[in-house]
């Protein structure tokens, strides 16, 4: 699991009833980073049924931090917290049966949970939900049902919604009144979850419909000449990675705060493949990752890997599949 964490700030709005101080506090002390009193303020909360704290407990066994890393632990309270009806869990659970997270993989299961924070406003499940729809993945293809979960991610703020609208012929006409605002207790960023896609945006993949197909990169993108001698694509930014189908996986083989450090990397790669710097954000900060080739099975992508420079392999490169390094950067936006 190793570098498969992607860490984002939270941030809490309360509507109505305050939490539990002892809910508070933890959250305090998590946002310290003092991790152990973060828990030993919520585990007595999440017994008691505080579907927050379970949520929150969920987090630190998927991390590993303040307890010992337990993917059982993490299910187990994850589940507590979504079947007590609390929408970042439900949107959670959803992810880890999109992406078979400790769980089997499953559409179907991705929808139960997703609509089920879609229900209470949540907008990324309904947007992912909307794909779902669009897709025919997990439930029955619907082009309607599409475009009214669409609309309602788009009210809660979800511009990529907005942009599915319009390509779908129904552009995003606001409400006077928006719906799908934070709820109590609602996510607005993402926890840092030690999982492979914590919070992941189902990709929408028309281009079997032929509409919406990925653009092309610019005919004047960057290019650098390795030292191998190969003219290689070298691109800064997401534009390569965007372009990779979802389910393909790639080689991360850096990872730092400091831009110019990832860069300077990426440009020395004694590599053929193409390679690309992303950033997202980790724990509040900003983080940058050099990645490099993309395969459509994890056979594949493993064999490379083992292949790779000894200089590079003092990297400790590990394989992400581009969904989740797409979720990463859109989060990031």
């Amino acid at each position: 699991m190793r570098g498969l964490v992607i860490g984002c700030a939270i941030c809490w709005m309360f509507i109505g009833n305050a939490v539990a101080d002892s809910v508070q506090q933890g959250y305090e002390a998590y946002q310290r980073k003092d991790w152990t009193a973060a828990y030993d303020l919520w585990r007595p909360e999440a017994e008691a049924g505080n579907v927050r704290a379970q949520f929150y407990l969920s987090v630190l066994y998927a991390e590993g931090i303040g307890v010992a890393f337990s993917p059982d632990l993490a299910k187990h309270w994850l589940l507590k917290a979504a079947e007590g009806g609390f929408p970042a869990a439900q949107f959670n659970l959803g992810n880890w049966y999109q992406q078979g997270t400790w769980v089997e993989m499953d559409d179907s299961q991705s929808a139960y949970w997703w609509e089920k924070a879609a229900q209470q406003g949540f907008s990324k499940a309904q947007f992912n939900l909307a794909s779902l729809y669009y897709l025919g993945r997990g439930v029955d293809q619907s082009q309607a049902q599409a475009i009214h979960w669409y609309t309602q991610a788009a009210h809660g703020g979800s511009k990529k919604a907005k942009e599915m609208l319009t390509k779908l012929g129904q552009p995003y006409v606001p409400k006077a009144t928006p719906v799908g605002l934070v709820l109590p207790g609602e996510v607005v960023g993402a926890v840092s979850v030690k999982l492979e896609n914590p919070h992941q945006k189902l990709k929408v993949d028309v281009s079997k419909n032929n509409k919406l197909a990925a653009k092309p990169p610019a005919e004047n993108s960057t290019e650098k000449t390795l030292k191998t001698g190969q003219n290689v694509p070298f691109f800064q930014g997401g534009e390569w990675i965007m372009m990779q189908p979802d389910g393909n996986y790639t080689i991360q083989v850096f990872a730092t705060d400091n831009r110019e450090s990832a860069l300077e990397l990426q440009k020395s790669l004694k590599v053929s493949g193409q390679s690309a710097t992303f950033s997202y954000s980790r724990f509040g900060q900003q983080w940058y990752a050099v990645v490099t080739g993309s395969y459509a099975t994890l056979g594949e992508a493993k064999r490379v890997m083992n292949a790779l420079p000894e200089s590079v392999k003092r990297e400790r490169p590990w394989i992400k599949r581009f969904r989740v390094i797409k979720e990463a950067m859109e989060r990031n936006n």
